[in-house]
């Protein structure tokens, strides 16, 4: 089965932390540095989750996959595929690869020989590398 779980990128500490609980309901999240319950921090305050710019947390979930390396590949992930990146994109009811104007379906593609090497949010440089390289 498909473990279901988020990351979440803390624009206000500008560091990636692991989602360890969430509630639509009333708008909040408890995130951690790591898995474990010694570092985990709640926060009570009010989210939208819809990447605006006055939400404090960006949520990327987990794909079910992992890369050549047993690294989990979330939304937001640059995937080295051969030499050229290409950015972990969810939309309606499928992960995408996404490479310029190139779209190939995650579980399509051979996820399983590419690498993680970085995130939109901690590695913004590579969002030039993947919509400028050649295939």
């Amino acid at each position: 089965m498909r473990e279901i779980k988020f990351r979440a990128w803390d624009k206000t500490d500008k560091i990636m932390v692991q989602v360890m609980e969430m509630c639509f309901h009333q708008w909040w999240l408890q995130v951690s540095l790591d898995d474990s319950e010694e570092n985990y921090k709640g926060y009570g305050e009010r989210h939208s989750f819809s990447n605006q710019e006055t939400d404090r947390f960006v949520l990327m979930q987990y794909t079910g996959l992992k890369d050549k390396n047993g690294k989990e590949i979330y939304e937001g992930d640059f995937l080295d595929c051969g030499g050229f990146n290409r950015v972990v994109e969810f939309h309606p009811s499928c992960f995408f690869g996404v490479y310029g104007d190139d779209w190939v379906e995650l579980y399509s593609h051979n996820y399983m020989d590419s690498e993680v090497v970085g995130n939109i949010h901690e590695n913004p440089e590579l969002l030039t590398k993947s919509k400028t390289s050649a295939l």
